[in-house]
């Protein structure tokens, strides 16, 4: 169904993104993207390392967003490791260093930009409705405080 987005066929990349890399100026600067992961899997964020300039591509899967989204820590499906909540920034960083020169990885995840990325995938139809329902279901559920805050009061 087109609701008149005539460019709903190339809305798996997204470059110049809001939210963690915020704005043309920053984006031209580093030549930041996202897009759909091949195998549907998550995001793929293309960013340059802060420490040596070299070119990273940081997966995202479709749990991490969820959980960003969501405004809980993600944990990482790879190392097991949480999401470090950046309290001063409103978001999260991946955790872990560069394996080109150690240094951290250069990507705040706002729970904004988590959200447009989960609704882009639910569009491109490579996140099931199902699964995304069942993820904030299981968030409702818990009785726990929320990890990453909207800021004090």
């Amino acid at each position: 169904m087109n609701d008149g987005n005539h460019f709903d066929d190339v809305r798996d990349e997204v470059d110049g993104l809001s939210g963690i890399f915020g704005g043309d100026g920053l984006s031209s600067m580093q030549k930041v993207g996202a897009k759909l992961a091949q195998d549907g899997s998550g995001y793929v964020y293309s960013l340059r390392c802060q420490g040596c300039g070299t070119n990273l591509n940081v997966h995202v899967s479709w749990d991490e967003l969820i959980y960003c989204m969501a405004r809980k820590k993600p944990v990482d499906p790879t190392t097991g490791r949480e999401w470090v909540y950046d309290q001063a920034r409103g978001g999260v960083y991946p955790p872990g260093h560069t394996t080109c020169c150690n240094s951290p990885v250069p990507m705040l995840m706002t729970a904004q930009e988590a959200a447009q990325r989960v609704e882009a995938g639910l569009h491109a139809r490579k996140l099931s409705m199902g699964y995304f329902q069942k993820m904030m279901q299981r968030f409702q559920q818990q009785i726990m405080p929320v990890n990453m805050g909207r800021g004090h009061r």
